[in-house]
């Protein structure tokens, strides 16, 4: 159980709650949720493809699509620490700010492997979102 403040009264309050005990606020506890649920499928997703982008550059010829791995390393770090970092607010800041530094490292190599901007582009798609969302989140 985690102690979370209400917004009404700034009153620590257990995350469990429906409502605050000092003033009678609503708690919304699916709209938490639904944030941490998307966390995680941003961190799974972007594991999963980083880890088939790598194995691919591996599997045919590493010095051809060195940019190309690069790129999806880069793009393995903010999906890691938001796995291991779960639901805590400076992670998500973190990763989101990763995510959008992978962008502009994208862009950069677009110039010599094309299909970067791709993970470029997913990169910044997900790095705005989890930077609203920890924007928004409580700091525990």
């Amino acid at each position: 159980m985690a102690l979370i403040r209400c917004p009404e009264c700034c009153k620590d309050i257990s995350d469990k709650a429906d409502r605050c005990p000092n003033c009678g606020y609503p708690i919304v506890t699916s709209n938490k949720e639904s944030k941490f649920t998307q966390r995680l499928v941003f961190g799974i997703i972007t594991v999963g493809l980083s880890l088939f982008i790598i194995v691919a550059c591996i599997a045919n010829n590493i010095l051809e699509n060195i940019h190309l791995m690069a790129s999806a390393v880069h793009f393995l770090i903010p999906g890691m620490i938001i796995l291991i970092g779960k639901k805590s607010k400076i992670a998500t800041i973190v990763s989101s700010g990763i995510y959008i530094y992978v962008f502009f490292v994208c862009f950069g190599l677009s110039i010599y492997h094309s299909q970067t901007i791709i993970i470029g582009l997913l990169s910044l798609g997900f790095g705005i979102p989890l930077l609203i969302n920890g924007i928004k989140q409580p700091h525990k």
